[in-house]
């Protein structure tokens, strides 16, 4: 062991923590199979005892090390003489889009009740001019992209509700 230490340069010595050769104090012991229930039941609290104080410490540290980040960018924008509020707009497209859970979408904690519309495709709303149907969700058809790069509107397409109904009886006919 003295000789790996000397064959080190002094940079790398200093890299190395004094810790890293000694064992930590606040290590609970293996459990054994030899060892009564009542034993390994203790055991097991206290590692979940040290599992909890571990958590609680891995989530200061994250927050911590967030704070000083952030602090950080909001002293450059401000360097800069940008507006923070749209710096988190923008920072904010970056942050993944969490899901309400079924439970807390609704009021009492009850589950939504399904659809009962639910796999049938929607109505059309507007029809394009060689007859082309779009129900106005989702992006534009690509029938309808050149004509509202030549200046028409998305209402210029709108179906009036007589033929709304005829469409509708039609694909239901087809089905």
């Amino acid at each position: 062991m003295a000789t790996a230490k000397a064959n080190k340069s002094p940079a790398q010595q200093a890299q190395t923590p004094a810790t890293a050769t000694q064992p930590k104090k606040d290590t609970p012991k293996m459990a054994t199979a030899s060892q009564s229930y009542a034993d390994l039941q203790k055991h097991l609290e206290e590692l979940q005892k040290e599992a909890d104080k571990t958590r609680a410490l891995l989530e200061g540290k994250k927050t911590e090390e967030i704070k000083v980040l952030v602090d950080a960018c909001a002293k450059k924008l401000q360097a800069a003489g940008l507006d923070i509020g749209e710096a988190v707009e923008y920072l904010a497209t970056y942050a993944p889009q969490r899901r309400k859970s079924r439970l807390s979408q609704t009021t009492g904690g009850a589950p939504r009740k399904e659809r009962a519309d639910k796999g049938v495709p929607p109505p059309p709303k507007y029809k394009g001019p060689k007859g082309e149907l779009w129900s106005g969700r989702g992006q534009p058809p690509k029938w309808m992209k050149p004509e509202l790069a030549k200046g028409k509107k998305k209402e210029d397409f709108l179906m009036t509700k007589d033929q709304q109904i005829e469409a509708e009886i039609s694909a239901q006919l087809n089905n």
